[in-house]
């Protein structure tokens, strides 16, 4: 009898052990290489951005580079004057040069 319960001893902790190891190694299993954060500790992914350029400023004109763009097109719709087209388009062409430099 206390054969039996050793056996059945040792196989709940054996396994009480092994359900609580398995999910810290599989932690991250099902990411993707993409969803992979590059970079140091300060964030600044390093292979997004050209040097002294973060992932932060990238993300900034972008947004900038959309909303001047919703401008353009709302501007357009509703009959802007030549003044306001030219100021949303020069806008917009800054927001690219800039993300041409950082990329």
């Amino acid at each position: 009898m206390s054969k039996l319960r050793a056996i059945v001893a040792g196989s709940l902790v054996a396994g009480t052990l092994i359900a609580s190891a398995v999910p810290a190694l599989a932690d991250g299993w099902f990411w993707s290489r993409r969803d992979t954060r590059w970079g140091d500790a300060r964030g600044r992914d390093n292979r997004c951005c050209a040097p002294g350029y973060t992932r932060r400023d990238f993300d900034y004109y972008r947004n900038d580079l959309a909303r001047n763009r919703y401008e353009l097109d709302k501007d357009l719709r509703n009959g802007a004057g030549g003044r306001e087209i030219a100021r949303d388009r020069q806008a917009i062409q800054t927001d690219l040069e800039i993300l041409r430099r950082i990329r």
